[in-house]
């Protein structure tokens, strides 16, 4: 899935949550630049998407994006929940905050291995 959505900038909200990433083995790039990406639905769909994936590389997918804090919040710990280790996450622009679940789901991804960039440098 890697550039499906490269420098979108219409792309406001996405809905993700009916995907099945299960055979995913790259969104290195996936919404890169979408500066205007705010929503982003991970759940409440059909799919399990990001936490039945095994991928790792997530390098520059979601850099420069607008995540709102839900929205930031589930991704993490949608990815954290796949169980994966060594990988690497971008995840910047936007206000949201590293606090509460999305902590968490950092901290864990870190432990195990992971390169976590964060939207406010935590």
């Amino acid at each position: 899935m890697r550039d499906w959505f490269r420098s979108r900038t219409d792309l406001v909200a996405l809905d993700a949550s009916r995907w099945n990433t299960s055979s995913v083995a790259s969104f290195n790039a996936f919404a890169v630049n979408c500066t205007n990406l705010a929503v982003l639905d991970v759940f409440g769909g059909t799919g399990s998407p990001f936490s039945d994936s095994p991928c790792t590389l997530y390098a520059n997918a979601f850099t420069n994006t607008n995540l709102n804090q839900q929205s930031y919040t589930d991704l993490v710990t949608a990815i954290e929940a796949a169980g994966t280790s060594n990988g690497t996450l971008d995840i910047t622009g936007g206000s949201a905050t590293t606090t509460g679940a999305a902590q968490t789901a950092v901290d864990a991804l870190r432990a195990r291995g992971w390169t976590v960039t964060t939207p406010d440098g935590y």
